[in-house]
């Protein structure tokens, strides 16, 4: 399960989420957890870079399904290397989930001087990295999916999925 609790021993330094796997080079880490919420009508992605601004969007996200699991994620971010990212959108189920499909880093420096943002072609979001050069762009792919829950309500909700990575020094 996306985001349920590990055992929590000495051992797991990051008591929730789910590692991310081949992560490009310039990350050190990246880990996400899966959350739904009450519908929304519009795909959302929003970057948090500090943990003020990560605890307000928690508080406005009130009615998450595991919002005790997502604040201590939050809580266990080094806002000084780590960024946060919440990415949902609507879903016709509970049994869909934002599965993130990639995640790269791309060298370059936008001409235009925009800093980052959704590209509406792709559904990707593409972020400028301030903990480097400021030359580099996060990107991240990531679709709604239905899992692989055999019994579903027929429930309209939003699903997201909050998405850790953790920059190299």
């Amino acid at each position: 399960d996306n985001g349920s609790p590990t055992d929590g021993t000495e051992d797991d330094p990051d008591p929730v989420g789910d590692a991310i796997e081949d992560l490009p080079d310039g990350l050190a880490d990246g880990r996400s957890l899966t959350y739904q919420s009450p519908p929304s009508t519009e795909p959302d992605i929003t970057v948090l870079r500090a943990a003020d601004r990560a605890a307000d969007w928690l508080d406005e996200h009130g009615s998450l399904h595991n919002a005790d699991a997502l604040a201590t994620f939050i809580d266990a971010t080094d806002f000084e290397t780590s960024i946060l990212v919440s990415l949902s959108d609507g879903a016709p189920t509970p049994c869909y989930a934002v599965r993130l499909e990639s995640i790269a880093i791309e060298a370059g420096e936008s001409d235009d001087g925009s800093g980052g943002g959704e590209d509406e072609s792709t559904g990707e979001d593409s972020d400028s990295d301030d903990n480097g050069d400021g030359d580099d762009t996060l990107v991240l792919e990531a679709a709604v999916r239905e899992t692989d829950d055999e019994i579903c309500a027929q429930t309209i909700t939003t699903v997201g999925r909050l998405v850790r990575v953790t920059f190299e020094s």
